[in-house]
């Protein structure tokens, strides 16, 4: 369900306002400042169809080697690969655990609540607002009335926010902007619990959270699902929830709540239905947005790639002008897209299957598109073109490009695909080149009511989205990470010398390997040897005696001085960050639980029982843990900090350092310069 559209080179670029759905009251809303740092096209708003990372990886693989498939050809590896899909289908999966993590009702909460808006609406107004949009019978886009299918029983549906369950989550990181606007999509699917089918797809689209780096600056997020790939079912579904709810903090960088109201808006993501209660199936788009009385609403939206099918007809009696005139602006444009839909071919002249179908789009103009999509494979199917124009304009670019054995059916059957109705149903088998056809469905969905995904995903598309990942995450990782000393990010100062979270290391250095292996050098008493051995690390960090390192699965592994962090460390899984004070060391857990080890003296022991905590600070020998509901509790040393913390009704801010250090360097990981091995101060 709902994987096709933007697959896999077109994807919605940042737009101003719509004037298919806004309305004057939505100049309050704060939009992500880069909506507005694009290019227009004149009607309707526009779109821009800009470069995607599945772009960029297949023109790298195909110049390097053109005669080599760049999309990879193992298949089953992908299935039940958290990175790319978490569905309810999947071996390990809780469902309802899964249920309650990522309810509608969580999910339309979020969108309120980030919103603008100035009049308080209930999650239900805000579904029911979507379902109003069913009963209408005609929109305009550009200068075009276009007709729409009032679908009255699915207007009257009531009761979805407690009777709709989710089917899957979608890592969409291909879509990610090659100029690194922002990161790609991230799905949440929803079906109908009883009764008729009725799916909801929330597709937010995710900002660079470091937007000064270009494409590079996505890497954090590349890196969290990279990670959330490797690890159980269990512990996967307790970060997505995060990473979608609450927003998180992955490797110093911090990465936004993807369920937001900004990134379902005019120029950002966008709701989409694919309803079966009314006749025919029919995939419909929307857009967040503030109504005239202050209430967030659902607005309906153009489906995009999926162009009005009259365009595709020679001219009616009964057509009107606009349509008349629409129709010869279409034909003139028509031979741009045709382009799009050749690019495999124009980048290598023999692309594989995999190539082909991955490496194509229409990226049509959006004032062509109307606002409907259905599986009427009569009156809604581009592929049955009568007008004449177009099959010339096609044949003429073929012989143009030599492409022997190539046929004008073929081209109108990718043009097909790229739509909603024809990549969920019209298409399935559909031959888009000789000895190629387009992968097949499972009966208007990709992902149904049980989880189980079509084989066009675990075939197709789920392979190239890794191989995109992959390439991504290998080209952008940093070849070497040191021990974790982040002096940028809020710290407090609670009587103490150091602001750092992670005290640095006196006499030795860790560094991670790309593939998450340790190497480890300088003074043995203070772990320059004795690293552990393997892979699967993703950070380290250090008291001014040891390391200890965190893997994939929330594991940790301590060495150096036993009594100052070296031993001791807890066993299990789970964790998520660890802090340090110059000889203790202190893990968070994903349930917001801690554990303390190392010199009792320094915060080794007392730390708070209890879950609820969302972050550790420390000095040189205490730390301070900030629970949810803003109480704060603290231990180590008395007169450095562990006692006298305030009570919860006059929380101090947390000091925040003027100016961020230098980066750590490898001849200065002490605060203090390099100094000789020992014990120091700063002066």
């Amino acid at each position: 369900m709902f994987n096709c559209y933007n697959q896999s080179n077109y994807l919605s670029g940042f737009k101003i306002m719509n004037p298919i759905s806004f309305n004057p009251n939505f100049g309050r809303i704060l939009l992500l400042s880069t909506a507005l740092i694009v290019s227009i096209n004149t009607i309707a708003g526009g779109r821009s169809s800009e470069r995607n990372l599945m772009d960029d990886y297949l023109q790298d693989k195909t110049s390097a080697n053109p005669n080599a498939s760049a999309i990879p050809l193992q298949r089953s590896a992908f299935i039940n690969n958290n990175a790319l899909v978490f569905n309810r289908g999947a071996t390990g999966v809780n469902k309802n655990d899964f249920d309650k993590k990522f309810s509608l009702a969580k999910t339309l909460t979020n969108i309120r609540n980030t919103s603008d808006a100035t009049t308080h609406s209930s999650n239900a107004q805000l579904l029911n607002s979507l379902l109003k949009t069913l009963n209408v019978d005609s929109k305009i886009n550009g200068f075009v009335k276009m007709n729409l299918q009032k679908r009255a029983q699915e207007t009257a549906l009531s009761g979805l926010v407690n009777n709709m369950l989710p089917s899957a989550i979608f890592n969409r990181f291909d879509l990610s902007a090659s100029n690194g606007q922002h990161c790609g999509e991230y799905r949440v699917v929803y079906h109908k619990n009883n009764g008729n089918r009725f799916f909801l797809s929330f597709e937010a689209k995710y900002p660079n959270p470091e937007p000064k780096k270009g494409k590079a600056g996505c890497f954090a997020v590349a890196d969290f699902w990279k990670e959330i790939g490797s690890t159980s079912k269990t512990n996967a579904l307790a970060q997505l929830e995060k990473f979608f709810y609450q927003g998180l903090e992955h490797k110093g960088v911090q990465l936004p709540a993807a369920i937001n109201f900004t990134h379902y808006t005019h120029g950002t993501g966008q709701v989409r239905s694919n309803t079966f209660v009314n006749s025919p199936w029919q995939l419909r788009e929307f857009k967040t947005d503030i109504d005239a009385d202050g209430k967030v609403v659902f607005v309906a939206d153009s489906v995009k790639s999926n162009p009005l099918a009259e365009l595709f007809a020679d001219e009616g009696n009964l057509d009107s002008n606009s349509l008349k005139a629409s129709r010869i602006y279409f034909a003139r444009d028509f031979d741009g897209y045709i382009d799009n839909l050749l690019t495999p071919e124009k980048r290598a002249t023999s692309p594989s299957s995999s190539d082909i179908i991955n490496g194509f789009s229409l990226k049509d103009d959006n004032h062509y598109n109307e606002f409907q999509s259905d599986s009427n494979t009569t009156n809604d199917n581009t592929a049955k073109v009568t007008n004449s124009n177009l099959k010339t304009i096609i044949n003429n670019k073929l012989a143009e490009l030599n492409l022997s054995g190539y046929s004008a059916k073929m081209i109108m059957n990718r043009a097909e695909a790229m739509s909603c109705s024809g990549c969920h149903q019209n298409s399935s088998d559909a031959k888009i080149a000789p000895n190629v056809n387009w992968p097949k469905s499972q009966s208007f969905v990709h992902v149904n009511e049980q989880g189980a995904l079509s084989s066009a995903l675990t075939e197709q598309f789920l392979p190239a989205r890794s191989a995109v990942l992959v390439d991504y995450w290998q080209k952008t990782a940093e070849k070497w990470r040191f021990a974790e000393v982040n002096f940028s990010s809020a710290n407090n100062n609670f009587g103490g010398r150091y602001n750092a979270p992670n005290h640095p290391n006196g006499g030795a250095f860790a560094a991670l390997k790309t593939d998450g292996s340790i190497t480890a050098w300088g003074a043995s008493q203070y772990g320059g040897t004795s690293a552990p051995f393997g892979s699967g690390y993703t950070m380290i960090y250090s008291t001014e005696y040891a390391f200890a390192a965190l893997k994939t699965d929330g594991s940790i592994t301590a060495w150096g001085r036993s009594g100052y962090g070296g031993s001791g460390a807890p066993s299990g899984s789970g964790y998520t960050k660890i802090y340090s004070t110059s000889r203790a060391f202190a893990a968070l857990k994903a349930d917001g639980s801690i554990k303390a080890w190392g010199d009792s003296d320094y915060g080794g022991s007392g730390a708070p029982s209890g879950s609820g905590y969302t972050k550790i600070y420390s000095n040189e020998t205490a730390f301070a843990a900030l629970q949810a509901d803003g109480s704060i509790t603290a231990w180590g040393r008395p007169y450095q900090g562990s006692a006298g913390a305030p009570p919860m009704v006059s929380i101090p801010r947390f000091i925040q350092l003027r100016e961020p250090l230098p980066p750590l360097k490898p001849m200065a990981q002490s605060r203090c310069g390099v100094k000789r091995l020992g014990r120091h101060r700063c002066t």
